[in-house]
């Protein structure tokens, strides 16, 4: 792990290869986005090394790897409708029925309409 001034003079290198740097005392006056003072310069650098210092978890990927592989492994496939479903939301609303299923009006509209065209046996 490197030390703060460590990591602010690699910052301030990285600063230095982006923007133009100048001392407050050769600044013209005519500030452009790509202009930065020393003194800003080595600000935003010291600040930048103490957050990442403070922040720095050297487990981050290996927990963020670990959690994604669990929650991966607990999602699963909402179950499929029934008509039996289906015949508990008869005579309700797409929207009435959508809620008590907990599914979307399209999927409700969808399941009737295959409802409709397949043949009855009663």
């Amino acid at each position: 792990m490197p030390t703060h001034d460590e990591l602010a003079t690699y910052l301030l290198k990285i600063l230095e290869s982006q923007f133009d740097i100048s001392s407050l005392y050769d600044f013209s006056g005519t500030k452009t986005p790509s202009t930065l003072t020393d003194s800003d310069a080595a600000g935003m650098a010291d600040r930048a090394a103490a957050f990442t210092l403070r922040e720095w978890d050297p487990y981050y990927y290996t927990k963020k790897s670990m959690a994604g592989s669990i929650g991966g492994s607990r999602s699963k496939p909402r179950p499929r409708l029934t008509v039996a479903d289906l015949r508990r939301v008869d005579g309700m609303t797409k929207a009435e029925a959508a809620k008590k299923l907990k599914t979307s009006t399209a999927t409700i509209g969808r399941l009737r309409a295959k409802q409709r065209d397949r043949p009855s046996f009663n």
